[in-house]
C-alpha cells in the first residue's frame, strides 16, 4: 500500500516466493484481478516458474500507477502446485493523490470558472475548497465543511469541537481548522485533531477540538482554512 500521484508510477515493490518444501514448487501464474487491477502492474521478468526444493526462492515485482484520485485496490493472485495454498490471494491497496491543477472536474467548467478562487456554483465556496473536501465544483458543500460547533465528550466535554471532510492524498493543499478569540482571527487558539474516520471513498472525516476550554474562554470562533502551498 501507499500514496502515489495520479498517472505516475511508484517504485516497484519486490515480492519473494520461498520454497521450504521437499519438492519443486511450480508457479503457474502471477496476476492481479478485480477492483482497480489496471492500476497495478505485475513484472515477472526473471521469475523462476520452477522453484527448487528446501531453500529455493524467486521474485517478482509490482508497480502502482493510480488512474484516479482516492482509494484503489485489487487482489494479487499466485497460482502454484503448493498442496496447502494452490491459489494464494493477497489484497493490494493504494491511494491516488491529487493536485488541484490536475483535477479532472475542472475540465467540465468554462475556462473562466476553473481557477482556485472561482465559485461556479455561486454558493460562496471556492473550487479549491471543494477540491480539498472531495466534492465536485457544482456540488453543495453542506456536510463537508464545518457546520456546527459542539461540546466534546469524555475528558474533552468542555472544549469546542467540530468536524470536516477532506480528500485523502492531497498535494500542494493544506486543510486545517483555525480557532480564535475574535472574528478577525487576530489572536489564535490552538487546535488538536481527536479523530480521523476513513469514509471509504477517497475522503476522511476529521474531528478537531480547541485546546482551550469554554470555561474562561466562552467566545471562540472556528473556521476551515484551505490554502495552496
Amino acid at each position: 500500500s501507499g500514496t502515489q500521484r495520479v498517472a505516475t508510477s511508484s517504485v516497484a515493490k519486490t515480492f519473494t516466493v520461498r520454497n521450504t518444501g521437499g519438492g519443486p514448487l511450480s508457479i503457474s501464474s502471477v496476476s492481479v484481478t478485480g477492483g482497480n487491477a489496471a492500476d497495478f502492474t505485475v513484472n515477472t521478468t526473471g521469475m523462476l516458474t520452477a522453484v527448487p526444493a528446501t531453500t529455493g526462492s524467486t521474485t517478482f515485482s509490482i508497480t502502482f500507477t493510480p488512474s484516479a484520485i482516492g482509494a484503489r485496490s485489487t487482489t494479487l493472485r499466485v497460482v502454484s502446485n503448493d498442496s496447502d495454498e494452490g491459489t494464494l490471494n493477497i489484497p493490494l491497496t493504494g491511494t491516488g493523490s491529487a493536485e488541484f491543477a490536475a483535477w479532472p472536474a475542472l475540465a467540465t467548467l468554462p475556462l473562466a470558472q476553473r481557477g482556485p478562487n472561482a465559485t461556479p456554483a455561486n454558493d460562496g465556496v471556492s473550487n479549491l475548497v471543494k477540491f480539498a473536501v472531495g466534492i465536485d465544483p457544482l456540488d453543495s458543500a453542506k456536510g463537508f465543511i464545518p457546520q456546527e460547533v459542539t461540546r466534546g465528550s469524555g475528558t474533552a466535554a468542555d472544549f469546542p469541537t467540530t468536524n470536516f471532510v477532506r480528500r485523502k492524498g492531497l498535494i500542494g493543499v493544506v486543510v486545517n481548522v483555525e480557532i480564535a478569540t475574535s472574528l478577525d482571527f487576530a489572536t489564535k487558539i490552538g487546535s488538536a485533531i481527536t479523530g480521523v474516520q476513513d469514509l471509504g471513498n477517497g475522503t476522511e472525516r476529521v474531528t478537531v477540538r480547541s485546546t482551550a476550554p469554554f470555561t474562561g474562554n466562552d467566545k471562540q470562533f472556528l473556521r476551515l482554512k484551505v490554502s495552496a502551498n
